[in-house]
């Protein structure tokens, strides 16, 4: 990641319409955007390198967002993670392993509230980077 400028941003999300609507608003905003269409694929496409931040759905099938996210994390401990979800309660995510800070969105997406997670996320990353290590 360079500077201050546009992200690349990996969305997965088994939702067709969803992924593109993301997809389209975060490309609006500048940045590469990456996408795949469960968990399983989204590995594969981290597994390339080069990702900012993971936007992750928390329910898809083979492989949910919570996994996916930790699978991430171990790859690189430096990205930044989002999660999306249409189910109404963070309860029903403590089983999944998320860490206490995530940062859930709820659908239906608010669009505005989606760039603002995702520039507070990428705040946050870029500040970890530029600390003396």
């Amino acid at each position: 990641m360079q500077g201050r400028g546009p992200a690349t941003i990996l969305v997965a999300e088994d939702e067709p319409d969803l992924l593109a609507l993301v997809r389209d608003t975060l490309l609006a905003d500048g940045h590469d955007v990456m996408t795949a269409a469960d968990g399983v694929e989204a590995l594969e496409v981290f597994e390339q390198g080069g990702i900012d931040l993971l936007l992750t759905d928390l329910v898809m099938p083979e492989l949910g967002g919570a996994r996916l996210a930790q699978l991430v994390k171990e790859l690189d401990p430096g990205v930044a993670v989002l999660f999306m979800t249409g189910y109404p309660s963070r309860g029903q995510y403590a089983a999944a392993d998320l860490p206490s800070d995530a940062t859930i969105l709820y659908k239906p997406l608010d669009l505005p509230a989606l760039k603002a997670a995702v520039a507070g996320a990428l705040a946050r990353r870029r500040e970890r980077v530029a600390e003396p290590g």
